[in-house]
């Protein structure tokens, strides 16, 4: 699991929208060398391709990330719980973070600007499920 959320990481690079291919994984296979750049939605899917190439059950969360739109993954690891993953916020100027890698509910994460650590339920609120009326599986604590 961790090699897939750090390949995912290493090959990807965030840059803010500039064409529809950021937001899938098509940019992974763009002919100009390093040009890998993809919004969150990018990186969620190409995370989640990778899983089910691993029959890993793995679930793409929409929803807002610390009030804005945002998309990030639930894995179901071998205990059966989910655990929330997101290689977007773990992409930090090319260094690779484990801060959301296997996140429960109450892992924290960023810090807020008064300097407290927010935790990853208060983070990251999904809205996809409740949209479509479908419950989102619950993350670890």
């Amino acid at each position: 699991m961790r090699s897939i959320h750090d390949a995912t990481v290493k090959l990807l690079s965030y840059a803010a929208y500039t064409d529809d291919e950021d937001y899938s994984i098509r940019s992974v296979f763009r002919d100009v060398p390093g040009d890998h750049a993809v919004v969150c939605e990018g990186y969620a899917k190409m995370f989640k391709a990778l899983c089910d190439m691993h029959g890993i059950p793995c679930l793409l969360i929409s929803g807002h990330g610390q009030g804005e739109a945002h998309m990030w993954n639930y894995v179901m690891m071998d205990d059966g719980k989910w655990y929330g993953i997101d290689c977007t916020w773990d992409d930090q100027q090319s260094k690779v973070y484990h801060t959301y890698f296997l996140a429960g509910s109450a892992t924290e994460g960023f810090k807020n600007e008064g300097g407290d650590a927010v935790l990853v339920s208060e983070s990251h609120a999904s809205t996809m499920f409740d949209t479509y009326g479908v419950t989102v599986p619950a993350i670890a604590g």
